[in-house]
């Protein structure tokens, strides 16, 4: 907590909970956590999302029912 609740009030405020965030950030690879977001659609593993994909996902997801043809569409 002390390393959070940097004026020691027993709380944490916007600010030090910006501050604890932004650290969190920073020592995040964000090209390897979209590339593994990016693998998670493309369960078929072709390098490519397609329609099919995005409804397969979804099923996993238990998504299936807001996954109609104009939404994938909109999204692809």
């Amino acid at each position: 907590m002390l390393l959070v609740d940097k004026d020691g009030s027993g709380a944490i405020d916007r600010f030090e909970f910006m501050s604890l965030l932004a650290d969190i950030l920073c020592t995040r690879n964000l090209e390897e956590e979209m590339a593994k977001v990016f693998r998670c659609y493309d369960n078929d593993d072709d390098g490519e999302i397609s329609s099919k994909n995005i409804y397969e996902s979804g099923d996993l997801l238990e998504m299936e029912y807001e996954l109609h043809e104009k939404n994938v569409e909109m999204m692809i």
